[in-house]
């Protein structure tokens, strides 16, 4: 009876090493657990940041879309401006050349941008089939998780099963030759158990490791999307660039168009006061000719003998010419300081057109007088300033 005490007190010692060898491999596998769950964690936080980056990445498209239409309104714009300026000054056709070279140039680059929205949008597409991916994979790691977690609760209860067995075969050892048979068969139980608990461990042990390649594949899964990731960003921040160049040669089409209109709102006003000098001109003209056609139609007068050979004075020769209203002094000056083709006249001949001007004589009549030719510049710019008469 000593002899089957000191076996059983073996057995009960094997089975308290293999409880704690259990307790160990249930140790390793919470430990496998935890890692198993940091993992997780890790890939519900990178999920998370890849579909912020995602969202990030719709809205740049968003903003890129309203910048796409800004610029399309601008360049229908620009087209309605430049068609209504074609209808109204057909004489600057040649200077909106290349304004309209410009819009088709804007034309061109929003079409690259529309090709560019086009490939953005398919490699988002493309970005959000690999998120599901990463998210189905990132499933069946939790399953995995949970399994493994199932299989160490088997273990943890079959380890506290064995250690209630034991506590059983402690007592059974105070009264060993009355139970000597049911120790056999808890030791049969026993050694069935530990077989189970062996094949447990290992098939919890080779979970755990299809979980940690499962993980690895999610991880390299992870970094293959944030490469992609990286080359959206930087196609983005290209077309970025690219938009603001359009916009700046928009910019300066626009100047360049604003500069046309005020060149011809200066042509236009200089064909302005150059019409209306024409018809005070042509006024004049008209005036002279007529004059003349009286004195053509007037009676010759009686030859008179002159009483003197000498030529007429100033004050005579002005008594035949047309007047107006005196001219102020100050006016007059500045006037014939301003008036082109005055550059060779003598100071003589200046002062005398000057003196004429001021007594209100006729302004092609002044000129007449003092320079026998009228200079068409010199005359239409004192009309301008003195006015005819």
């Amino acid at each position: 009876m000593s002899e089957q005490a000191a076996s059983f007190r073996r057995v009960i010692a094997g089975l308290e090493g293999e409880i704690a060898d259990l307790e160990a491999a249930r140790s390793l596998a919470q430990q496998d657990l935890s890692a198993l769950q940091g993992n997780a964690d890790d890939l519900r936080s990178t999920l998370a940041e890849m579909q912020a980056q995602a969202a990030d990445a719709r809205q740049q498209l968003a903003d890129l879309d309203a910048q796409a239409a800004v610029a399309e309104a601008a360049l229908s714009d620009l087209r309605a401006q430049t068609n209504a300026d074609r209808a109204t000054h057909e004489g600057v056709l040649s200077d909106l050349a290349t304004t309209e070279a410009a819009q088709a140039q804007l034309a061109r680059e929003l079409a690259d941008l529309r090709a560019t929205r086009a490939e953005m949008e398919s490699a988002i597409a493309d970005a959000n089939t690999e998120l599901d991916a990463i998210k189905a994979e990132y499933l069946a790691t939790a399953n995995l998780v949970i399994a493994a977690q199932a299989q160490l609760d088997t273990l943890t209860a079959q380890a506290d099963a064995q250690q209630a067995a034991a506590r059983t075969a402690s007592q059974d050892l105070q009264s060993a030759q009355a139970r000597a048979a049911e120790v056999k068969e808890a030791l049969a139980q026993a050694a069935a158990r530990e077989q189970a608990a062996l094949a447990a461990a290992q098939a919890a042990e080779a979970t755990a490791q299809d979980a940690e390649a499962r993980a690895a594949e999610a991880v390299r899964a992870h970094d293959a999307a944030q490469a992609r990731l990286a080359t959206l960003q930087a196609t983005l921040d290209l077309t970025e660039d690219r938009l603001g160049t359009t916009t700046a040669a928009l910019a300066e089409r626009e100047a360049e168009e604003t500069a046309a209109r005020a060149t011809l709102r200066q042509l236009t006003t200089e064909t302005s006061e150059a019409e209306q000098a024409l018809a005070t001109l042509t006024a004049d003209i008209a005036e002279l000719r007529a004059e003349r056609a009286a004195l053509a139609a007037a009676p010759a007068p009686e030859p008179v003998a002159p009483a003197r050979t000498e030529p007429p004075t100033t004050g005579s020769a002005n008594a035949v010419l047309a007047r107006g209203t005196p001219k102020p002094v100050q006016r007059v000056n500045l006037a014939v300081a301003q008036a082109p083709g005055l550059e060779a006249a003598s100071p003589q001949d200046l002062q005398r057109l000057r003196t004429l001007l001021t007594d209100g004589v006729c302004t092609h009549d002044a000129l007449i007088s003092v320079f026998t030719t009228v200079n068409r510049q010199t005359l239409v710019s004192l009309v301008r300033d003195l006015g005819r008469c």
